[in-house]
């Protein structure tokens, strides 16, 4: 799994409107969108994953030892996937 997260800087310039793109890519529209165009994990209940996605309760927890630099750019990133056999 590759996981984000998102923040609101004590220095954002529009805190309000970083605050409302945050309540916006958590709503049911987003996540529904995420969940059946880009096949991701929705976030919120009621918006169900899609896809031959294992529920969160299947996916078993490996442990791998991965060199987070190696992410730098997509190429290296989509090797190092293929490696750990994640595509």
């Amino acid at each position: 799994m590759n996981i984000a997260g998102v923040a609101i800087l004590k220095s954002a310039r529009n805190p309000n409107i970083a605050q409302k793109f945050v309540e916006f890519m958590l709503g049911k529209e987003a996540q529904e969108y995420f969940a059946s165009e880009t096949f991701e994990y929705p976030l919120i209940s009621g918006v169900e994953p899609q896809g031959q996605l294992k529920s969160l309760k299947e996916v078993k927890q490996k442990t791998q030892n991965i060199d987070l630099s190696n992410l730098k750019d997509l190429e290296a990133t989509l090797k190092l996937m293929q490696s750990a056999r994640i595509l």
